[in-house]
């Protein structure tokens, strides 16, 4: 009874099983391809990379170069190396297939230009910055290294011992007092580019025991004939077989200043630039303390200059055209005195004329006008002044009418306003003269004279 039952049920799961067969698998796995590096190089390494996906599950993905098959990956992530030596230069055609269990397959294609392999080593000199070295010295290594693709880095020896690595230009490298001993010293730099190839250069180097040799100096100034009032500079020429370590500027025994770079100098101010001889001195120091001494005598000079002075007008103040008409004469010289204090010590008086004998002056209208410049030379010093003087007489009896005078220089018209002043734009000064005009005038007049004046270029 058992065994009928059995045979009964395995015929109706046939039957079953014949009225529902299973559905084929059908559909193609997904596949991507890429490259790593993206840029290879003929001879270099190449990995290939493929993400494989399918509905049921990938079960292989093969790699080919052309036609070629690189091999064969089984399991996520699907990888490969591709041996150096199938690697050429050009366009290189990569390819992966994937297939899945139902033995679906996709494939999928990559074209990559591949780089001729880089053979040319890095290019290098060395160099130090100083042709002699002495015991207790340092140094400074450079190197110029260059490369096709790019350099990686430039390490430094002596004697066969590394100093250091640099990684980034400009290449260099400090060599410390304690390397630096008594002999021969050979120093070495190994420049190493991107893909591995170096070249190396070599240095050699006389270590002395002691530096005796002193610096050399010479000291000149920026002008050639410094100005009272005038900033000027000392420059030091100096130079050394080893290095420099500083130049100290004096006047007389007085230090003005210590400069430890190139170019050596120091600024003389306005206010150190005081008239007469300067002994300046510059005193130039080694790196190992030997000393040179240069010497100038500087003589600090007042400078010329020059002023135009015109008398411009003279006109009748309070009277009206109808009721005037006067004859003046201004005979004599119109005088100008230049005050001048030397630094603050003693005072100089230069006392010069300008000649200025003018005909009858027919006043007309209250107005008349002139054209006549005058020169007037002398020195300028900052607490400089001119005082401006004159006179006037009478026509007929050549009496004195008047004497009149202004500074300039004092807060009423500073010097810095004629200093300033240009022929286009001169500094206009006038003088008020009351006093009697004729005979047959019984109440007094105040005569206007207006003088311009300017400072020469």
């Amino acid at each position: 009874m058992k065994i009928l039952s059995y045979l009964l049920l395995l015929g109706l799961s046939f039957m079953v099983a014949c009225a529902n067969p299973p559905v084929p698998d059908t559909t193609l796995p997904t596949v991507v391809l890429s490259i790593n590096p993206v840029a290879p190089v003929a001879g270099g390494s190449i990995i290939l990379k493929a993400v494989a996906l399918d509905n049921v599950g990938v079960v292989q993905v093969k790699f080919f170069l052309g036609s070629t098959s690189l091999g064969v990956d089984f399991s996520s992530p699907y990888e490969l190396i591709v041996p150096a030596n199938l690697v050429s230069s050009g366009d290189q055609e990569f390819k992966a297939v994937a297939a899945d269990a139902a033995g679906n397959v996709q494939e999928t294609k990559l074209v990559v230009a591949v780089a001729v392999a880089d053979a040319t080593p890095p290019t290098l000199t060395l160099g130090i910055d100083k042709p002699i070295l002495f015991v207790g010295n340092t140094a400074l290594l450079t190197a110029d290294a260059t490369d096709n693709v790019g350099v990686k880095q430039v390490q430094f020896f002596i004697n066969e011992t590394s100093l250091g690595i640099d990684t980034s230009a400009p290449f260099e490298q400090t060599v410390a007092a304690t390397n630096i001993v008594e002999g021969f010293a050979t120093f070495k730099a190994i420049a190493t580019d991107a893909i591995g190839l170096s070249s190396e250069t070599r240095l050699g180097v006389v270590v002395n025991l002691v530096d005796t040799t002193p610096p050399i100096v010479g000291l000149r100034t920026s002008s050639t004939a410094p100005l009272v009032g005038q900033a000027f500079k000392l420059l030091a020429d100096a130079e050394d077989d080893v290095a420099m370590r500083q130049v100290e500027f004096l006047n007389g025994d007085t230090s003005l200043g210590v400069d430890t770079t190139a170019p050596f100098e120091q600024e003389i101010t306005a206010v150190q630039a005081t008239v007469g001889v300067k002994a300046f001195k510059a005193v130039a120091t080694d790196a190992n303390g030997n000393t040179d001494v240069s010497a100038l005598n500087v003589e600090v000079v007042v400078p010329n200059i020059s002023f135009t002075v015109k008398l411009k007008q003279i006109t009748i103040a309070n009277r009206s055209p109808d009721e005037f008409d006067q004859t003046l004469q201004i005979v004599g010289s119109f005088k100008a005195q230049l005050q001048l204090t030397t630094g603050g010590v003693q005072d100089e008086k230069v006392t010069l004329s300008i000649p200025s004998v003018l005909q009858p002056i027919i006043l007309r209208a209250g107005l008349n006008t002139f054209d006549n410049p005058q020169v007037l030379q002398g020195t300028n010093l900052p607490n400089s002044k001119i005082v401006m003087l004159g006179e006037v007489f009478e026509k007929d009896s050549n009496t004195l009418l008047h004497k009149f005078s202004q500074v300039i220089g004092s807060p009423a018209i500073p010097l810095s306003a004629v200093v300033n002043a240009t022929a286009q734009n001169p500094a206009v000064l006038q003088f008020q003269l009351n006093t009697q005009v004729g005979t047959s005038q019984a109440e007094n007049d105040s005569i206007l004279v207006f003088f311009e004046i300017f400072r020469n270029p």
